[in-house]
């Protein structure tokens, strides 16, 4: 096969102007409190009491049963039916959102679920989940798009599982649509914590596309190859291939890999397929490959082929056209239709093992699955699932207003957002780890338009937060891109409720807590605090902004409790630093700034 391409340097969404180059350094939203809490279980108050750090934001506290999954089996329930749990714990309580300021806080549970009865003596899991509703966004990536199509993923570990110093982010983005022949499509790269706007930091590579309802993912073990899912609408099938990244020129395609002339291809049934891309599950090196139609009467099309990462061969197929279709009655002959819409798109969380789907238009169907299952039956592939696209799922009524779902994002504690349509101020919602609906959010300022979701990034990095676009909050006049990755302050915890205590969280042993160094900015001198669970060594380094350790705190064995050390930065330069406290299997990193 052979591609004419033309080598176009397309810089997203952003002109050619000059901008102020300085690294995005983030001051990260981060919260602590308590490992374990005891209560008696008695309908009295209990008083949690957390830490917030960084910024000011809106917390929602969370109870959710432990263990009981296997108790619970499969509930289908909700306001409407529409929420399925299958052997997973589920939510007992949510807090209406606080908005709270930075430092000591407490929030205060009766001991009483959401119908207001009494909860029984148990170990239970508990939640905080934060994020910053009183600051403008940041830019963090302002050449790279990003939208309701776009793919975008960020590598937070090499190759060999070491942490990244910057976060990789990838980009596919929509490329130009072509039905008849192949044209250019970039892949953009970008580390995160580079100047926002610097054209010079943007790598980019060329390939080639029918069309841009498509996705790719990284080969996890070398990230100089990628794979790439395509589809060519005349003919109605769809290309997988594998690609190695060549530097502001054309990337070359693995002709030895997939099934056929480096291809491993499939059918679907009608031309106007989207596709959720390709998604790499690095343990076992297996790669995940929509198919769905849209807008088509079918009788089958939706699922998800499974292929050997190695090869390209298909080791198997997922029908989940009973989760995904549609059903249409004609008004006026009373004749059915159907088609389908997902699974739209995937992302990977907790490790390998949990696969989070969703559908398209009015977002009918999110769904949290087993990428490993041998089937697709409920029993076997389903986590949990929610219908209907009202953003609550579960929780509104038949008369809710519809919100479009195309992507959905999911944190490191379970909790999955989606952006909004046309919902006023409002930016985003918040399903609980079950998928229990919780409610609608706002950045600050923003105003109505279609909002693209955010994307959850929070594995402990100097860049953790939740990134989205700024278009209904970038300010007038601002030429700077409105689409690019804007960051804002986020972050979830968890810990447990269990009988047998006074009923407050101080009396439990105290959680790993990193403090925001004070004073901050210093000059030369700060204190950093930080607590641990444990006796143990506890190590504290010091980092540049170009991720080089340029000092050492202390490197010591410590009691359990609070503790505090003292950082002397008269012999470094004036600018912004991070450390990072280390102790057993715990790690946290904040940002410093120093004064001369």
């Amino acid at each position: 096969m052979k591609y004419t391409f033309i080598f176009v340097l397309a810089l997203v969404l952003v002109s050619s102007v000059a901008f102020a180059q300085d690294a995005f350094t983030p001051n990260l939203l981060k919260l602590s409190a308590a490992s374990e809490v005891t209560y008696d279980f008695d309908g009295t108050d209990l008083d949690i009491s957390y830490e917030l750090s960084g910024h000011d934001g809106t917390v929602v506290f969370v109870v959710m049963t432990k263990g009981k999954g296997e108790e619970i089996g499969i509930v289908q329930n909700g306001n409407l039916g529409w929420h399925l749990v299958n052997k997973v714990d589920t939510t007992v309580y949510f807090s209406a959102p606080e908005p709270v300021g930075t430092g000591t806080n407490t929030i205060t549970w009766n001991g009483r679920d959401l119908d207001n009865n009494v909860v029984g003596s148990d170990t239970y899991q508990y939640f905080l989940w934060a994020y910053d509703h009183a600051s403008q966004k940041l830019p963090a990536a302002g050449l790279v798009g990003f939208n309701w199509l776009e793919k975008g993923k960020i590598w937070t570990v090499n190759e060999d599982g070491t942490p990244r110093t910057q976060p990789l982010l990838v980009n596919v983005p929509n490329g130009v649509y072509s039905a008849e022949e192949v044209t250019s499509c970039p892949v953009y790269r970008w580390n995160i914590g580079d100047p926002p706007f610097d054209e010079t930091k943007l790598e980019q590579t060329l390939i080639g596309a029918y069309t841009h309802y498509t996705g790719g993912s990284l080969d996890p073990d070398d990230y100089s190859k990628f794979y790439y899912l395509t589809v060519n609408t005349t003919t109605a099938t769809c290309f997988v291939q594998k690609w190695s990244w060549v530097p502001d020129d054309v990337a070359e395609q693995d002709f030895d890999w997939g099934e056929e002339e480096g291809s491993t291809t499939y059918s679907i049934f009608s031309p106007y397929g989207y596709l959720m891309g390709a998604v790499a599950l690095p343990t076992g090196r297996i790669l995940m490959a929509g198919e769905f139609n849209h807008w088509t009467d079918l009788s089958a099309a939706s699922g998800i082929y499974r292929l050997d990462m190695d090869t390209g061969e298909i080791i198997d197929h997922l029908d989940l056209w009973e989760y995904f279709a549609n059903e249409s009655i004609d008004d006026e002959t009373g004749e059915s239709s159907w088609s389908t819409d997902g699974p739209f798109h995937a992302i990977i969380r907790d490790g390998d093992n949990k696969m989070l789907l969703n559908s398209t238009w009015s977002g009918k169907e999110v769904m949290v699955v087993n990428p490993w299952a041998e089937s697709e039956e409920v029993e076997d592939f389903v986590y949990w699932k929610s219908d209907s696209g009202d953003g609550f799922m579960d929780k509104l009524t038949e008369e809710s207003p519809s919100q479009m779902s195309y992507i959905r994002t999911m944190d490191a504690s379970g909790f999955v957002s989606e952006g909004t349509y046309d919902m006023g101020n409002l930016s985003f919602d918040l399903l609980a780890p079950d998928g229990t609906g919780i409610g609608f959010f706002a950045y600050l300022n923003e105003t109505a338009a279609s909002k693209p979701p955010g994307y959850y990034l929070d594995n402990d990095t100097p860049y953790d937060g939740m990134y989205s676009p700024n278009g209904s909050t970038v300010a007038e006049g601002d030429e700077r891109a409105s689409g690019g990755w804007w960051w804002i302050g986020h972050d979830s915890i968890s810990g447990t409720i269990s009988a047998g205590g006074t009923g407050v969280a101080d009396a439990s042993p105290a959680a790993f807590a990193v403090e925001q160094n004070s004073p901050n900015p210093c000059n030369p001198t700060t204190t950093i605090g930080f607590t641990i669970d444990k006796a143990g060594n506890v190590k504290i380094d010091v980092y540049n902004v170009a991720g080089q350790k340029v000092d050492t705190i202390v490197n010591n064995h410590m009691d359990a409790g609070k503790h505090s050390v003292v950082w002397d930065g008269s012999d470094f330069s004036a600018g912004v630093y991070f450390y990072t406290v280390k102790s057993g299997d715990f790690s946290r990193t904040m940002k410093m700034t120093l004064l001369k």
